[in-house]
């Protein structure tokens, strides 16, 4: 799996619950923590201004979690953490 950040954009929307209506995620191979603040910088600067009702912010794309069965460390995509894909979970392992 790739080490970095996924940028998340949205858009603020009363018709929707949230107030907030997705609009993308891009995938940033390799970047640190600081390099991500940098780049909503300057996205904020010229594409995405905050005044207009975007909001940009970052998820790690990867975690690091132990296996529920072996103990060892399995590194597994942000988004399936706590999931039936998440092998540190007793449902992963009962299915």
């Amino acid at each position: 799996m790739a080490y970095g950040y996924r940028l998340i954009v949205h858009k603020t929307d009363r018709r929707t619950k949230t107030g907030l209506r997705f609009i993308a995620s891009y995938d940033y191979e390799g970047y640190s923590g600081t390099a991500m603040q940098d780049e909503i910088y300057a996205l904020r600067q010229g594409l995405y201004p905050a005044g207009d009702g975007w909001q940009l912010s970052f998820e790690p794309m990867t975690v690091l979690v132990k296996s529920l069965m072996t103990g060892k460390d399995v590194e597994i995509d942000h988004r399936d953490r706590g999931g039936p894909c998440d092998p540190s979970t007793e449902r992963y392992w009962s299915m």
